[in-house]
């Protein structure tokens, strides 16, 4: 096997082979230093050097520092605990340590994958954010060596790395097992796809699905490959980012333990039930919902979403910035403050199925949420929850009886909550004009 590269210059496994029998003997030689010998190994005196300047400053160095030779046994490692080959491995490309962050944490950080201009104005109309916030401000992700690139299918490696240390081949191990299932069974294009069709549901729940599988594995690379020194490092390293994370708000928290403990969760249920070959069969039949993520039965029971018909309506001097499916994960994330665990579970758990529009002006963000639940009581249960939500995160008074619902109105914010039947409907607005118009577009049925 050969290393993949983006220069003709790549070095071949067996002088890859070569560079880990140097490393082993830096450990126990008495050479002044491993880069003196790896310059040595090379018969020159520097560790690295650039052959090729590509654009966004990228640049591609032979397999001689001993962060490349690592990455070379890892992803030999890889393939031995995933149980599957690379066709041809990923190319390693150098990046600036900046471009490798900002694209590590807009792959896997929350306020990465909701950069929108809205998204904030959004966030501080449901209570999540305090005025002037921002979430990219809130939310510290630790600095990584690398991450899987899917558009170009390399891994891009920062600049300012030359060794690994267990945290960093932990978080390369991830990036790894995710390029390696994306040769294997092409989630990115799947991705793809989805997106283009509007399916944010089905797009997260399969990014659960990659994520899982790179958690799973990169555990059992720990466990299997470490030593207990090691281990111990790596979680120090956790706890550090799990402190970091204490102060995010309970919204995003919910979110990221989404792709993280459940995604988890759902490779475990799909081991346990068939092995690995359970596991790579998911990628052809990859979970369709959120709640099939939660809830892995109703994944293997085939348990879609109830079809929601949410009907058009437009709101003056606002434009639709998004449309889609909050799913049982946007409900869990917007009921984790303001009610109980209990009462937030409840709640969600009864989800069948929902349609959302968002409408922004530049200042002000209007939601409109149908929700459809499995049983009455479901939508009774979600009305009353999410009445107890707005009085406790929304700036408004007690809910005022209108119709077959409560409204909540103060000076800078609306709701409005009712149930009818299987159903309910949730109006949220930071201008408290434009939210009752649009409770208004379903009186009287509401």
């Amino acid at each position: 096997m050969v290393i993949g590269f983006i220069n003709e210059n790549a070095v071949p496994m067996k002088r890859l082979l070569a560079g880990v029998a140097v490393l082993a003997l830096v450990a126990a030689s008495c050479a002044s230093s491993r880069d003196g010998i790896v310059a040595e190994f090379a018969g020159r005196d520097d560790t690295s050097t650039t052959v090729a300047s590509l654009p966004n400053q990228s640049t591609t160095t032979t397999l001689l520092v001993p962060a490349e030779v690592e990455i070379a046994v890892l992803i030999e490692t890889v393939e031995e605990v995933r149980e599957l080959s690379f066709e041809g491995a990923p190319a390693i490309v150098r990046r600036p340590d900046a471009v490798v962050q900002a694209e590590y944490r807009r792959v896997h950080s929350y306020a990465g994958a909701n950069a929108s201009p809205h998204h904030n104005d959004f966030l501080e109309m449901l209570g999540v954010l305090i005025d002037g916030e921002r979430i990219g401000d809130l939310e510290v992700i630790a600095p990584v060596p690398g991450v899987y690139d899917s558009a170009t299918g390399s891994i891009l490696i920062s600049s300012d790395v030359q060794e690994l240390t267990p945290f960093g081949r932990l978080v390369l191990v991830g990036e790894l097992v995710a390029a390696l299932t994306d040769q294997q069974f092409g989630w990115a294009d799947q991705m793809g796809r989805l997106e283009a069709a509007a399916d944010e549901e089905g797009r997260d729940s399969l990014g659960a699905l990659v994520n899982g599988d790179a958690t799973f594995f990169s555990e059992l690379y720990v466990e299997r490959f470490m030593s207990s020194t090691e281990r111990f490092a790596v979680q120090l390293e956790r706890l550090k980012q799990e402190q970091a994370e204490d102060e995010l708000p309970g919204f995003v928290k919910e979110y990221k333990a989404f792709d993280t403990l459940h995604a988890r969760d759902l490779v475990v249920a799909l081991v346990s039930e068939g092995g690995i070959d359970e596991l790579n069969r998911a990628y052809d039949n990859p979970p369709a919902t959120s709640e099939q993520v939660y809830h892995t039965f109703r994944y293997f029971n085939n348990e879609g979403a109830r079809l929601v018909d949410l009907p058009t309506v437009t709101v003056t001097n606002f434009e639709e910035v998004e449309a889609g499916v909050f799913g049982e994960r946007g409900f869990r994330a917007l009921l984790s403050a303001g009610v109980n665990s209990a009462q937030q579970l409840e709640a969600a758990t009864g989800w069948g199925g929902d349609a959302y529009r968002l409408w922004w002006d530049g200042d002000h963000v209007v939601m409109l949420v149908f929700f459809e639940g499995d049983a009455a009581r479901d939508a009774a249960s979600l009305a009353e929850t999410l009445g107890r939500w707005a009085i406790e995160e929304l700036p408004v008074g007690g809910g005022l009886t209108d119709n077959t619902g409560l409204a909540f109105e103060g000076v800078n914010s609306y709701a409005f909550v009712a149930q009818n039947d299987t159903g309910a409907i949730l109006v949220v607005a930071s201008d408290p004009v434009a939210g009752k118009r649009l409770r208004d577009r379903f009186w009287p049925e509401y």
